[in-house]
């Protein structure tokens, strides 16, 4: 996919293209499927194509001092918001966005909410700074705290690991922007930091300064992060600044980052100063300057490259769809061939017949067989499972020996969330994993039409629920606050994500993958047990292992549980529509033979035009596809 945002789909494009589709869905669902009895296939289709497949982040990453918060507030629109200022640098991620949950309640206006490793708070968005700065205080006296350490609340010893400030409105729309912590920069040795925020990314944006050209650590991060990340803009930040220079600074950047990576970058000038800037008298001086500002431009950018992934959904429809008329058509091709042959296609279709009730009698036995293969799925399972975990504790236990408690304990808040976040990439994986495998071994080969596979991940996925893992007593999250944690922590699209938390394309379970991703994992003792020494917190990693394999081991099963009837009766239904089917061809079979000439010209007729419409209307759902993807590209 080109880099360029100006090359890919327009936001207008993009819409015109989904209503394009949705109106061709609605005309086949009414006009075909719903006449020859196919209406389900209809009805999923427009399910999917007005399903919100995405969960979209961007992310704001740079070296110290280069705006990141202040441009974070600017593309959403909002003052106060994420903590800014000379004399501050952010120690924490912090998610900005619309509430999407239902009524959060009025109480979150101005707030901001604080997550900790066993529990949440509400402050105020003014005094968040208080809260995420890592500051410069060496003395612990009245309003001070220790250096590096955010202050430490009445009801834990805990400090923050992530926050997030849900606005009732924001200019990036449903986008959630994610400023990134400020220690240490993409030059230096947290440089794992951001580039593990670069990972989550749908979007990424990259700070750089207009006083200066680009760097070489900057430019090194943007060549590697490229790598498996198309969507990524440079936003050269503090223009108000360098008005006489920094249209030259963008062009150098350009050529730069052409000349080293062998890409086109969008690289945008904007002021954050200016995009907030409003005249005493409320004048149009005001959006001129915000226009100059260049902030509407990289939103546009950014909204452009969200075109691509919201086309998904779409084209899974239309494939949907196509793949339903093509079968329609064959069934239709099969009673024309029927109808010709009269009598002479009676023994094949008793035999096909004989052979359909034969399954039906040995629907016992077949259920038998069904137990064996999910015994042994579940059992494979297991040993993935194990496996993924396993890894987990290794690569921790491991780290822990090379880098030393010294560095862990320089930014704990990390740390801590990064072992959190690798707890639950571990039982996403696993869950998948078994989901994709369910599928692709035993749902597939069972049933011909690969709609039935839609009909039964809904049906799971609708009834599975989810309990909370903890490692330790936790207090309940509330229902009605929306916690950015996948979003923060590396489950919400980038490079190996992709959007799972809403099915995007490689996700078997779309709904229970969702499901056992936003369950709330709490880690309430990997903070202490980092502050407490190598012997605690290595002893707390082992614990936690065996605690997360007993959650993905009961999540899976009761995946299991409800896997079983639904793909029982969805059998026994397919099975019995097919006894059907073959009853009527044979039953057409004996009119053909009983038929005068002018009633089987007539019945020959209609079925031949049934074809045509179909062809019309597969050529019609193909040449979409094929637009779509041309747009996509």
């Amino acid at each position: 996919m080109p880099g360029n945002a100006a090359e890919r789909a327009t936001t207008t494009e993009t819409r015109g293209l989904q209503k394009k589709a949705t109106a061709l869905i609605q005309t086949i669902h009414e006009r075909i499927l719903k006449p020859l009895r196919a209406e389900q296939v209809g009805e999923l289709a427009l399910e999917k194509i007005q399903s919100q497949r995405q969960r979209k982040t961007v992310v704001v990453v740079g070296e110290i001092d280069r705006g990141k918060s202040a441009l974070t507030n600017a593309l959403v629109g909002i003052h106060p918001g994420s903590p800014e200022g000379i004399d501050f640098t952010t120690a924490v991620p912090v998610a900005v966005g619309q509430s999407t949950q239902h009524d959060p309640s009025q109480s979150l206006t101005d707030k901001a909410v604080l997550y900790y490793s066993n529990n949440h708070r509400l402050v105020d968005v003014a005094e968040l700074n208080l809260h995420i700065g890592k500051g410069d205080f060496e003395t612990t006296g009245s309003g001070h705290r220790p250096y590096g350490l955010p202050m430490p609340t009445a009801n834990t010893e805990d400090a923050p690991t992530r926050a997030f400030i849900p606005v009732s409105s924001s200019a990036m729309k449903d986008i959630v922007v994610i400023d990134t912590p400020g220690v240490g920069g993409i030059n230096s040795g947290f440089n794992d930091l951001v580039q593990s925020n670069a990972e989550q990314a749908c979007a990424l944006i990259i700070a750089c300064d207009a006083s200066t050209p680009i760097t070489k650590p900057e430019m090194d991060f943007i060549n590697e992060v490229s790598k498996s990340l198309d969507s990524v803009v440079v936003a050269v930040t503090k223009i108000d600044k360098h008005l006489g220079r920094w249209k030259q600074i963008v062009a150098n950047d350009q050529a730069l980052l052409r000349q080293h990576t062998g890409r086109d970058f969008p690289v945008i000038g904007v002021s954050s100063l200016l995009a907030t800037y409003q005249a005493a008298d409320y004048s149009t001086e005001s959006e001129r300057l915000r226009e100059l500002s260049g902030i509407e431009n990289l939103r546009e950018t950014v909204f452009d490259f969200f075109n691509h992934d919201e086309l998904l959904p779409t084209l899974d429809a239309l494939r949907m769809v196509s793949q339903a008329l093509k079968k329609l058509r064959a069934e239709q091709v099969k009673k024309i061939s029927t109808l010709k042959e009269g009598a002479n296609a009676l023994p094949q279709l008793n035999s096909e017949l004989e052979d359909l009730q034969s399954l039906k009698r040995e629907l016992e036995q077949w259920q038998h067989y069904l137990n064996r293969d999910l015994t042994n799925l579940r059992q494979q399972t297991a040993t993935y499972v194990d496996e993924q975990f396993n890894a987990v504790r290794t690569e921790w236990i491991e780290a822990i020996g090379k880098k030393g408690m010294a560095v862990l304990r320089k930014n704990p808040q990390y740390f801590s969330a990064q072992i959190e976040k690798d707890f639950q990439q571990a039982v996403f994986t696993s869950v998948n994993y078994f989901a994709e495998q369910l599928r692709d071994s035993i749902v597939s080969p069972l049933f011909e039409s690969p709609e039935i596979w839609s009909t039964i991940e809904k049906e799971i996925a609708d009834s599975v629920k989810v309990d909370a893992l903890q490692t330790g007593e936790v207090r309940k999250k509330s229902e009605d606050l929306m916690d950015p944690m996948m979003l923060m922590m590396g489950f919400s699209g980038g490079s190996a994500i992709s959007g799972i938390l809403v099915g995007l394309g490689a996700t078997a379970f779309t709904g229970v993958g969702a499901v056992a991703g936003v369950g709330w994992i709490a880690f309430n003792m990997g903070f202490r047990a980092m502050k407490r020494g190598k012997t605690n917190l290595t002893t707390w990693i082992k614990e936690s292992t065996n605690t997360a394999k007993i959650f993905t081991s009961r999540t899976i099963d009761g995946i299991l549980n409800r896997a079983r009837p639904v793909i029982v009766i969805q059998y026994q239904t397919s099975l019995k529509e097919k006894i059907q089917k073959t009853e009527e061809e044979i039953r057409n079979a004996k009119a053909a033979s009983q038929r005068s000439q002018m009633n089987l010209k007539n019945r020959l007729e209609t079925l031949n035009s049934n074809v045509e419409l179909l062809d019309k209307q597969i050529k019609n759902v193909e040449g979409l596809i094929t637009q779509i993807r041309q747009a996509m590209n």
